[in-house]
């Protein structure tokens, strides 16, 4: 059951970044630019590193990570797309021979 989860999370995962995938991605040194740029905006905003300075910083480590993932998953996007391919056809024999809800009948003690 954990595998079949898995394939459908890698199918999701697949369909869903399918339009990011298709821009331009970014480079490790573009993200490492993007967030010394966004945590020097917060310095300048808030010097003295108050509460306002952790919330702007997080928003930066945000972006890093949404930036860094990127990277990653375009680098994996073919390896991901060839194991949800050869998983589908077992994913969808085991979906077909699955009872419906209304069959399935518990064990009595």
């Amino acid at each position: 059951m954990r595998t079949l989860f898995g394939v459908l999370a890698i199918a999701a995962l697949v369909s869903g970044f399918g339009a990011a995938a298709q821009a331009q991605t970014p480079t490790a040194a573009q993200c490492n630019a993007e967030s010394k740029a966004c945590d020097a905006a917060c310095n300048a905003a808030d010097p003295k590193h108050s509460f306002s300075y952790a919330g702007c910083s997080a928003k930066c480590v945000a972006k890093k990570a949404a930036c860094d993932s990127e990277i990653i998953y375009d680098k994996s996007a073919d390896w991901t797309k060839k194991q949800y391919n050869a998983a589908k056809p077992w994913v969808e024999d085991k979906i077909e021979r699955a009872p419906a809800n209304t069959e399935y009948t518990y064990p009595k003690n």
